[in-house]
């Protein structure tokens, strides 16, 4: 009540008091910055650590549990958060909001290279990222229609994403989904044993010989081109024909090397 009564006694000062209040809003509105990703830092730090083959079972025994024993002593980490899935895990330590990100980051780094060694052969190194919100996508876009996923992909991948990248103020993009054109070996087990071959020699050679070597350069003139041979596959076809070697017989330059027959398809 004591506010009405100071209006009433005083009714031109409250007057000229509210045009003050109202012409301090209209300034200050007009002068707020207004952004849609507003510069937060948020502290948290993501560990990822792939192991090709290993179900969710064995990632979360052999994987998971050793990254999150390293990093739970790192000081001023509020919890641990783990998330993991066929092949890779994905462990997220989460400071409190008065920590320092910077050198929790670099504790994290450290307990991640303390607990290599106790992690399973063949396990990739952890890759240690601190999370970055401007990283998240602001808008996503989805791609249907008639044609098959691996149509639907080549269309998003080399015609939309090019043109979405170009647009003013995009930095990056990314296609998410679809299918991906692979190639599917089929090896004959019995032609493998009858020729002494293991599987790692047909790995090998389809490695080898899907490469690009530089070969030189050709000068003539005035100009200079570089040479380059080109050796991978464009067809499925000739992957059928590649040569697997023994390591025996590369050892004593055996040239007369048995051909291996296979089956190869595409999809």
């Amino acid at each position: 009540m004591w506010l009405t009564r100071l209006a009433l006694k005083y009714p031109i000062s409250t007057f000229l008091f509210a045009i003050t209040i109202m012409v301090f809003g209209m300034v200050s509105f007009q002068q707020l910055p207004v952004d849609l990703l507003p510069n937060i830092t948020i502290p948290v730090v993501t560990t990822v650590a792939f192991y090709s083959g290993a179900g969710p079972l064995d990632m979360e025994q052999t994987v998971t549990t050793v990254i999150e024993r390293g990093v739970t002593s790192v000081s001023d980490v509020n919890y641990v958060q783990s998330s993991t899935r066929e092949g890779n895990t994905r462990v997220s330590i989460n400071f409190n909001w008065n920590a320092n990100v910077d050198v929790g980051l670099i504790d994290v780094v450290q307990r991640v290279n303390r607990i290599v060694n106790q992690l399973p052969t063949g396990v990739s190194q952890p890759i240690v990222l601190r999370f970055d919100i401007t990283n998240l996508p602001v808008c996503n876009i989805a791609v249907a229609g008639d044609m098959d996923e691996r149509d639907l992909y080549d269309l998003a991948f080399h015609v939309i994403e090019p043109q979405i990248e170009h647009l003013p103020g995009v930095a990056s993009a990314q296609v998410l989904g679809g299918r991906i054109r692979e190639i599917h070996v089929t090896i004959d087990r019995n032609r493998l044993q009858a020729l002494q071959l293991p599987v790692q020699s047909v790995l090998t050679a389809i490695a080898n010989s899907n490469l690009i070597i530089p070969s030189g350069d050709l000068k003539t003139g005035q100009f200079d081109y570089a040479l380059k041979t080109e050796s991978r596959f464009n067809v499925v076809k000739p992957m059928a024909d590649v040569v697997p070697f023994r390591q025996r017989d590369a050892e004593h330059h055996d040239l007369r090397r048995p051909r291996a027959r296979g089956r190869a398809s595409g999809r």
